[in-house]
């Protein structure tokens, strides 16, 4: 069974302490309450935030590891850098919220969009942005210690925070790129 956590990666417990998330997505298909118990051992969240008033679930923290399995259905696993999540309330073009890195400088009013490609097509797969860094070389080092490769990285998008928040405020309806150009 194939499975996502709706955008705002909300869950409800109900009786007994069962878990349901909301607009789940299994198999394609949108189920309104899902239950959740497997669902959450696999995406537990470490906890929530807010950075510069964005909305930040971590599923990640510094440290840990992230797993799972590539598209030749070969296991990967990563030792995170900086705590990894998403901004709640968006979509990325992967149907996903906008995944995020949060550095260590709460108050940079850059935001650093690193764009992946898929390296079998050499088409764009999904953006994930670079919060608390001061230059575009410090985001894309702290991008590259969290993965393997770096041939996936098509380039980086520097942006002013606040058209960050007002590009991503639309992606709900219509899920894109976050980009006003491409830099490598």
């Amino acid at each position: 069974m194939k499975f996502s956590i709706d955008n705002n990666g909300d869950v409800e417990y109900g009786p007994n302490g069962t878990a349901y998330i909301h607009s789940l997505i299994v198999d394609g298909n949108l189920s309104k309450a899902v239950r959740a118990t497997d669902l959450q051992k696999a995406r537990k969240l470490h906890g929530k935030m807010t950075f510069q008033g964005l909305p930040i679930s971590i599923e990640n923290r510094k440290g840990s590891y992230r797993s799972g399995v590539d598209t030749d259905g070969k296991p990967w696993r990563s030792k995170l850098h900086s705590p990894y999540g998403y901004i709640r309330g968006t979509m990325g073009t992967d149907g996903d919220a906008i995944d995020c890195f949060i550095g260590p400088n709460k108050q940079s009013d850059t935001v650093f969009i690193v764009h992946q490609k898929d390296v079998k097509t050499g088409k764009f797969d999904e953006d994930k942005c670079m919060l608390g860094w001061n230059t575009r070389k410090q985001a894309l080092a702290a991008y590259l210690i969290n993965y393997n490769r770096s041939d996936q990285v098509i380039g980086v998008t520097p942006m002013p925070m606040a058209t960050f928040k007002m590009k991503i405020a639309g992606t709900r309806k219509k899920p894109m790129m976050i980009k006003s150009r491409v830099s490598r």
